[in-house]
């Protein structure tokens, strides 16, 4: 199915960014977007509907920065027993 990734980067300053895939993309298309090499899945609302979300899993390992935005905007924050969201985001949104 077809659809879009949203990145929510974890530097206020830059805007969140879109791509849009024919299919629903592998983690190796995932990787560079969200600078990483190992993707932790979250769930995550966007939109008002439950998405699947995509993190670095060694984030907080690499001492990345949190992401403010992504966590105002993350519904199941209780889901990471109170680990912050660290480093960008992605969220896949596939089409209606």
């Amino acid at each position: 199915m077809s659809g879009k990734l949203v990145i929510i980067y974890s530097n206020v300053t830059s805007a969140d960014e879109i791509h849009f895939f024919k299919k629903k993309p592998s983690f190796e298309e995932i990787y560079p977007l969200i600078d990483t090499d190992i993707i932790e899945i979250v769930p995550f609302v966007y939109e008002g509907v439950r998405r699947e979300g995509y993190v670095d899993e060694e984030g907080l390992i690499k001492d990345k920065e949190v992401n403010i935005r992504a966590m105002e905007m993350d519904f199941f924050k209780g889901h990471r027993m109170g680990l912050p969201l660290v480093g960008d985001v992605a969220i896949w949104v596939p089409d209606e």
